[in-house]
């Protein structure tokens, strides 16, 4: 369960990337190896992943340096201001 304190914390910091970025990534699958559950991904290193067969948008990749990650939409909260 998530504290009280780290909820505002994570609020604050999804306000502030919607603002900088115009988006916001959150992990929301407990069983993601890579990350923990309610992890804040930093947009600068999202990309949108496509279906190469129907080119439809079916997750995000994550890279960021050395790491690189897929991550489904149902793993993934993402928030857009546009």
């Amino acid at each position: 369960m998530v504290s009280e304190y780290e909820m505002d914390t994570m609020i604050s910091e999804l306000t502030v990337a919607n603002m900088v970025f115009g988006n916001s990534f959150t992990v929301l699958d407990p069983a993601e190896s890579d990350f923990d559950f309610l992890e804040q991904l930093n947009p600068r290193y999202i990309t949108v992943q496509k279906n190469s067969e129907t080119g439809r948008h079916d997750g995000w990749k994550y890279t960021e340096e050395e790491f690189d990650s897929t991550l489904t939409i149902e793993q993934t909260l993402h928030k857009s201001l546009l």
